[in-house]
């Protein structure tokens, strides 16, 4: 839980300041809002996820002063208008995956998804000592974040070289590519420094078709910790998806990340084709083969 700190700077009498309250950033500790912190803003979706459940922050408006239930913001997301702030906002291809499955399917051009709550704009609601979260509606944010699920991520693998290859975390929520500093070390790879920024050229290449290559400038990152899934998964769950070339053959098994490939590159190694059955992940078609991604029941 972000710490509190008081502002007791002396005042004058003659023109007295308003007391002001400070939270100091989970991540940082600094005194910034969450929506402000760079290690908040570099992570993935599913770690921004982890971070807001964690310390408890408010889904829609990021504060960490009230509850989910009472928050006073009627904003919501900028690009879906839904109850949860637009830094959480997920692909709605890719949300529906990872969020429980509890309604059944419906006749197309009908939403399968109950509505979002939809925040309160009584003040004397507002003002109510907090109690327990009220329970979060089927299908919104709110449920996945209060939920201990195992979701798998879409995970490829790519060669670098002849020698080398690496796992890579598709992740349209980042805003740029990016590429672990141990990876980098590892095979060692030619850097270059851009003002505080260092970066590196790649090309990722696909362990199976040689016309498909990639390149790319990602930014070198120390801070690239995800693993996924978050657990193991029996082996026996590949079986799911007969008959298909996965582009990582172990994603069910808990394992770190190389590379996160992110918005920039995302367009060109997603491919048209989406294999989904009921009660399972979905398998997205990819340049490097299929990916799977979703909650898994």
């Amino acid at each position: 839980m972000p710490k509190h700190v008081s502002n007791n700077n002396k005042r004058s009498h003659s023109n007295p300041a308003p007391y002001k309250r400070q939270f100091l950033c989970p991540l940082c500790q600094r005194p910034h809002a969450l929506r402000r912190c760079h290690k908040f803003l570099d992570m993935n979706m599913s770690e921004r996820l982890d971070t807001v459940r964690q310390h408890k922050y408010c889904v829609n408006c990021l504060a960490v002063d009230h509850s989910n239930g009472s928050c006073f913001s009627d904003k919501g997301c900028r690009h879906c208008k839904k109850f949860h702030h637009t830094l959480l906002h997920v692909n709605p291809k890719v949300r529906d995956q990872i969020l429980p499955r509890h309604a059944p399917s419906v006749s197309s051009g009908a939403s399968s998804r109950s509505p979002s709550p939809q925040p309160s704009t009584s003040t004397a609601a507002r003002r109510q000592p907090a109690s327990a979260p009220a329970p979060a509606k089927r299908g919104s944010l709110t449920s996945l974040i209060q939920q201990n699920r195992t979701i798998l991520l879409p995970t490829v693998l790519v060669r670098i070289d002849a020698k080398n290859v690496a796992r890579c975390l598709l992740d349209s929520a980042s805003p740029v590519s990016r590429v672990s500093r141990a990876f980098v070390e590892k095979i060692k790879l030619n850097t270059l420094t851009l003002r505080e920024e260092t970066v590196c050229q790649l090309t990722l290449f696909s362990r199976f078709d040689s016309k498909v290559k990639i390149e790319g400038t990602f930014r070198v990152d120390n801070r690239i910790t995800t693993k996924t899934p978050a657990e193991s998964l029996p082996e026996e769950f590949k079986r799911n998806f007969p008959h298909l070339f996965f582009a990582d053959p172990t994603f069910y098994k808990s394992a770190g990340v190389d590379i996160v490939i992110g918005v920039d590159l995302y367009p060109k190694v997603v491919s048209e084709g989406v294999y989904a059955r009921s009660g399972l992940p979905t398998a997205q078609s990819t340049v490097f083969g299929w990916a799977i991604y979703g909650l898994c029941s």
